[in-house]
């Protein structure tokens, strides 16, 4: 169990409260694990500024690069192992 209340993944303001608290790697975890709306609401955020950045960089004859280069960046930065969304 976590030492801290924290707030539900359905209250708006969840992932702020989450942000401002600082939590250890083993809390963040579990925080993840006890919910996952609320990773999965990181991942398609990140994943919609990732598109839709990459979707106005790319000229309309290379939009389909679009994933393999967020599949590219992801495992650049060690992150590829977090994502389930864009598998």
């Amino acid at each position: 169990m976590l030492p801290r209340a924290v707030p539900r993944a359905g209250n708006s303001l969840a992932a702020t409260e989450l942000a401002k608290r600082n939590l250890t790697q083993d809390e963040r975890n579990t925080v993840l694990n006890e919910f996952p709306e609320v990773r999965l609401a990181g991942e398609q955020t990140a994943l919609s500024y990732l598109e839709s950045g990459l979707k106005m960089l790319l000229r309309e004859d290379h939009q389909f690069l679009t994933a393999p280069a967020i599949a590219f960046m992801a495992k650049r930065i060690g992150a590829d192992s977090l994502m389930t969304v864009y598998e």
